[in-house]
């Protein structure tokens, strides 16, 4: 049985980190405030590899991404690192019944954006997942380089 759960558990933990990859291929949006905060960098931002929107960088210092069910997700948890590094969380839970037995899946998403000028940088995402307590962290993608359209 455990053995079937650690495979759950590994499954789980890859489908959730290429779906998260793959919605923020598709669309993502952004937005912040102020000199030095994350709303200096306000619009719309793109995949510069396909065009793809990535995010909104809003003027009141919130972000709007586009989860995998083209839905807009507004994150508010931002860290400023820098003056041109922020780390964005996103964090949910889901109840699930696995085997009978009803359990918690918590899943936290990180967004580390480097913004290298007001027209482009880089965001590296890294996904966890963690079922009833129990869970392991992903690696974090590869830059994706961003544009400001």
């Amino acid at each position: 049985m455990s053995l079937i759960n650690n495979h759950f558990k590994t499954f789980l933990i890859s489908l959730l980190s290429l779906t998260l990859l793959f919605s923020i291929s598709c669309s993502n949006e952004d937005s912040t405030g102020g000199g030095g905060s994350i709303n200096t960098y306000a619009g719309n931002w793109y995949d510069s590899s396909d065009d793809a929107k990535i995010m909104t960088i809003n003027s009141d210092g919130s972000v709007t991404l586009i989860d995998a069910n083209s839905n807009p997700v507004k994150i508010t948890n931002i860290t400023k690192k820098s003056d041109t590094n922020f780390i964005l969380y996103y964090d949910t839970d889901t109840e699930m019944d696995i085997e009978g037995t009803t359990v918690t899946v918590s899943v936290r998403i990180q967004f580390d954006i480097n913004f290298s000028s007001y027209n482009s940088g880089t965001i590296v995402v890294t996904s966890s997942a963690s079922i009833g307590g129990a869970g392991g962290e992903n690696q974090p993608s590869d830059p994706i380089n961003i544009v400001k359209k």
